[in-house]
């Protein structure tokens, strides 16, 4: 489906450039920064672009009311650490 998975821009900010793959909802990445609600992240094991930004929390209207973190990370090791739903 192709509107499944997060939304991946070049940059942090939210009009910078839309990458063309969208990261699969169950993709490992290890942040590499986050600044507010925006991830630089890389990725450890999945489908999507190796790096780029994401938000980091599914908006209220998707998460049926609530804030809801999305992402998996990964440790500096690259074990998979906090995984969240």
């Amino acid at each position: 489906e192709a509107s499944a998975g997060l939304v991946v821009r070049q940059g942090q900010d939210l009009k910078s450039s839309r990458l063309e793959q969208r990261l699969c909802h169950d993709a490992l990445v290890e942040e590499l920064e986050l600044c507010g609600k925006r991830l630089r992240y890389q990725l450890v094991r999945g489908a999507g672009p190796e790096t780029g930004w994401v938000s980091s929390e599914l908006p209220p209207s998707e998460a049926g009311g609530e804030k809801r973190p999305l992402l998996l990370r990964a440790s500096r090791g690259g074990e998979e650490e906090g995984a969240r739903p």
